[in-house]
């Protein structure tokens, strides 16, 4: 489930409403000064990362760091690869999963279909590799959180490059990985491509951790959204819409 809101207190006033939370407590505040981070690329990030997300990959680091914050390059490790991208193990298992999802629909009417869902129904992935790549992410799963659990956010990249336009709904491949690990995710906005079009990264925390995770989010945004002011293209507001502040 994803959710679009204008602030991190709207994201919580959700949360609470749906009692995501789980009561666990509140975690402990703290300012974005005592927050420890770590950039994690993954392997997407040489495949499809364009030039404007480099760049704001390390703005962003910078911008952190400029606020006393302690930031680190991850490497995951080699068992976290593989798992995004089109043809990622991860992405195999949706399609599959999917595919039994529309069977109907495309017995009655492929040809009404998007044009890339009668191929997730006619795909030849084999029980044996599904079990394989459910098994793998369910070792995996408690792994990340021992990892998460070291820093306040892990960074990584949610696209890879600016948003698309409305013709497209964009590629899922970036966040594929945190999907199959049942993490946590806020992406935060902020920073600006060469044409001025929006960026933003995306914060990973641990599993059941998200109120942690929103409350660092919220001081991220602080620091983040503005930070490219001057080059963000400015699309003027409906008539009488007020933006909020983070």
């Amino acid at each position: 489930m994803g959710i679009l809101a204008r602030s991190v207190n709207d994201l919580k006033l959700f949360a609470q409403a749906i009692d995501l939370f789980n009561k666990r407590p509140a975690p402990a505040l703290k300012s974005l000064g005592q927050c420890k981070f770590a950039f994690v690329k993954t392997d997407q990030f040489e495949i499809e990362g364009s030039d404007d997300l480099k760049v704001v990959w390390e703005q962003a680091k910078q911008v952190l760091i400029s606020a006393g914050c302690s930031v680190e390059e991850l490497d995951l490790g080699e068992k976290y690869e593989g798992w995004m991208g089109p043809d990622g193990r991860f992405t195999q298992m949706c399609r599959a999963e999917a595919g039994v999802c529309m069977r109907r629909e495309y017995v009655i009417g492929k040809d009404q279909m998007g044009k890339d869902l009668p191929a997730w129904c006619e795909n030849d992935i084999t029980p044996e590799t599904l079990l394989s790549a459910r098994d793998d992410l369910a070792i995996l799963r408690p792994d990340f959180d021992n990892i998460a659990s070291r820093y306040d956010a892990i960074v990584t990249p949610t696209l890879p490059d600016v948003a698309p336009d409305v013709s497209s709904g964009g590629r899922p491949y970036f966040n594929s990985l945190w999907t199959g690990l049942h993490a946590p995710t806020v992406h935060v906005p902020g920073f600006a491509g060469a044409d001025g079009m929006p960026m933003g990264l995306t914060l990973v925390g641990a599993r059941f951790e998200d109120q942690a995770l929103l409350e660092v989010a919220q001081l991220v945004a602080g620091v983040w959204i503005g930070a490219d002011e001057g080059k963000l293209r400015k699309i003027p507001a409906p008539e009488g819409v007020v933006h909020v502040k983070p």
